[in-house]
């Protein structure tokens, strides 16, 4: 496990930012953790897809829904996203999706770090647990910001069932973006929110740089009862069939930049952030801008965040996504329950059969 911020300024470019065929790769992905191998791997990073012969092209677009319909209007043929998302997609009638593999697994991270999400409740709402919660929920006095369909919807559905809860769906808000949501709920505006780290470490530790100094914010509760889902990466199913070879190639730069990572020093590792940015958190803020004092603030956050010792690219976990489909189902969020071995394979590292 190792100390550093790297992630956080490698986001901004989740954001903006040979094979048998010469069509370049089409990538899009979101600001979490499990797309910062990708992020590495491009040409904003470390060029390691070039390197195996792979143009590609990163897709900035600015929230989920916009990379879902992206994806199913065929303007995009890699998607690094939640698992529920990608459920939707493979669950489409004709759908071209095809879940292969996961970038990021929650259960690889350390036993020190920070646990993979958070459900964090501004003070002036007085909650002081998850059965207060939820009354205040329900009685329309506190709204919580978790995106609609999203592994984190999941998350907090599956905490309050398993202590015996029944979760206030009406009171859900909050945007796809999860910066918007942890200003809503640092300003007040919102009660209680679920993020996934580091929003949560960044909230609670880090408010101080984009919110008021007197916010004050309580962790209700960690996950650590539940098994997070991992980030999944879609191809299109055409692409995976007509052009294994470029899968192989991408899945090859993958494990590079895995390797590459976890090999970094600290010092390295949070200069190559500052290079990319930290536009996720700090938008439009650019380093050599900032003055002293506030980029000093933002390079101790940044030094203190964790950024976990990623493991390559590995298949999906066949129990969590029979959990995950089971609850999406009965959401009404895909028509079907589809079987693991119709929408998931193992990531490609061979070029052939």
């Amino acid at each position: 496990m190792k100390r550093t911020g790297v992630w956080v300024a490698l986001a901004a470019v989740l954001l903006s930012a040979s094979c048998a065929s010469t069509e370049p790769l089409r990538i899009s992905v979101p600001p979490l953790l499990g797309a910062v191998p990708v992020v590495l791997a491009s040409q904003d990073g470390w060029g390691l897809f070039a390197d195996e012969g792979v143009e590609t092209v990163m897709m900035p677009l600015p929230g989920r829904r916009d990379r879902m319909l992206a994806f199913e209007a065929g303007q995009i043929d890699v998607l690094v996203t939640d698992l529920v998302q990608a459920l939707i997609l493979v669950s489409r009638d004709d759908s071209d999706a095809v879940i292969v593999g996961a970038s990021y697994s929650p259960e690889d991270t350390a036993e020190d770090a920070p646990l993979p999400a958070a459900l964090v409740a501004h003070s002036d709402y007085a909650i002081s647990g998850l059965e207060q919660l939820v009354e205040k929920a329900a009685a329309g006095h506190v709204r919580i910001a978790v995106p609609a369909a999203s592994d984190l919807e999941y998350l907090i559905d599956t905490l309050l069932q398993a202590n015996g809860l029944t979760p206030p769906t009406s009171a859900y808000a909050g945007e796809d973006d999860l910066l918007l949501n942890m200003i809503y709920v640092g300003l007040g505006q919102l009660g209680a929110g679920v993020f996934p780290q580091p929003y949560g470490e960044l909230i609670m530790h880090y408010g101080h740089l984009i919110l008021p100094e007197d916010e004050v914010f309580e962790v209700l509760a960690d996950f650590s009862e539940l098994t997070v889902p991992q980030t999944v990466i879609v191809f299109r199913r055409s692409l995976l069939e007509a052009d294994r070879q470029k899968v192989a190639a991408f899945f090859r730069a993958l494990d590079t930049a895995v390797e590459r990572l976890n090999a970094l020093p600290v010092d390295e590792q949070l200069d190559l952030g500052w290079k990319l940015t930290a536009e996720l958190f700090l938008p439009g803020q650019k380093p050599e801008e900032m003055p002293p004092g506030f980029r000093q603030q933002v390079e101790v956050a940044l030094e203190a965040l964790f950024i976990p010792e990623f493991s390559r690219p590995k298949p999906v976990d066949p129990d969590s996504f029979a959990q995950v489909r089971a609850w999406a189902k009965g959401k009404g969020y895909i028509e079907r329950a589809m079987d693991y071995s119709d929408v998931v394979v193992p990531p490609v590292r061979e070029n052939a059969e």
